[in-house]
């Protein structure tokens, strides 16, 4: 009489776990994995999403990114907001384009945070022009005060 393949043990003579079993658990651990990772980040996230809302609807096709926390572990370090956004004009014309956008996203900040919890908004602007260069520009501003914008590098290039 023969066992039938759903009853079969899934280890072998020498120990080793036969290979359907195998497979069996890499899905499962994979799937538990990728539903971990889903819900950490659902979760991480969820404060920002009417914010990230905001500046998609001020500024079209940008793809904010928004995170916050704090730089390292170390108690009493500020906390900051990074704020990653695509922009479609240029970055290295010298302009105030790239000012005035910082500017109103830091009044989207204002409105849609509690601005009290963070010290410091760090903004990222980028534009990647086809089969070139990215140019990006960060903008540093405190966010307890009313101080004009402060740009800390110069407009870089990325390769």
């Amino acid at each position: 009489m023969s066992r039938s393949p759903i009853c079969a043990d899934t280890t072998t003579r020498s120990g080793a776990v036969a290979g359907p079993a195998v497979v069996a658990m890499m899905v499962a651990f994979g799937a538990i994995a990728t539903a971990s990772l889903w819900v950490y980040w659902y979760y991480h996230s969820a404060p920002f999403v009417p914010l990230q809302r905001a500046i998609s609807a001020e500024f079209p096709r940008s793809s904010p990114r928004v995170d916050a926390g704090q730089r390292k572990i170390h108690q009493g370090t500020p906390a900051e907001i990074w704020i990653i956004m695509r922009v479609e004009f240029d970055l290295e014309s010298g302009d105030e384009k790239p000012l005035a956008a910082a500017d109103r996203v830091k009044e989207l900040v204002n409105e849609h945070l509690n601005k009290r919890q963070y010290e410091t908004l760090h903004v990222r602007l980028y534009r990647g022009k086809p089969e070139q260069y990215i140019q990006k520009r960060d903008i540093d501003m405190p966010l307890r005060d009313v101080a004009p914008a402060e740009v800390l590098p110069k407009p870089g290039k990325v390769s």
